[in-house]
């Protein structure tokens, strides 16, 4: 799949929010996630605010970008400050620690690559930037699943963080 990475722009706005709409009910369909259409609402509530929080240079992420496929967006993946429940778990000492945030690949290409390329690229940006580690969390369980696969097992489990049998998992990973 030829694919180009590139910070994302206002332009890319509604495309990028279609994706994290299509990706999102896509993760809560695969979790059998009750009330799925308030967590998709929740959850689109929170990802818009992140991009026009990102727009505006007022938000937690610091870079955001995106994954285009024949100048469709079919991927997108940020880093920034980590998150509060991550805050919470972790004494984050160093301020130069960030989080690899809002993974997203549309799932009509996914297991093709994509997710690799962008964190592969994200990864690559943060040791240019002369980063020591990186968080990552999880309260999906079909990507705590990939991520385990990807980068091993998660530093904290939060267990029945979101009820019972659902766990978060928090990764901190060096570079």
């Amino acid at each position: 799949m030829n694919l180009t990475f590139e910070p994302i722009q206002k332009i890319d706005g509604r495309s990028a929010a279609q994706l994290l709409k299509t990706s999102i009910r896509d993760v809560i369909k695969k979790n059998k996630i009750q009330h799925p259409e308030a967590t998709l609402k929740e959850e689109m509530a929170s990802k818009q605010l992140d991009l026009e929080s990102y727009f505006s240079g007022r938000g937690p992420i610091e870079l955001c970008f995106v994954a285009k496929h024949h100048d469709q967006i079919v991927g997108i993946i940020g880093y920034g400050k980590p998150n509060t429940i991550i805050q919470d778990h972790f004494r984050i000492q160093d301020e130069r620690t960030p989080e690899v945030k809002n993974v997203y690949v549309l799932p009509t290409v996914q297991k093709r690559g994509v997710g690799t390329f962008m964190f592969d690229k994200v990864l690559k940006l943060l040791q240019k930037k002369q980063f020591d580690a990186y968080f990552l969390d999880s309260g999906y369980q079909s990507s705590q699943k990939y991520w385990q696969k990807k980068i091993g097992l998660p530093e904290l489990v939060l267990k029945d963080y979101w009820e019972k049998g659902y766990h978060h998992m928090i990764w901190k990973q060096k570079l």
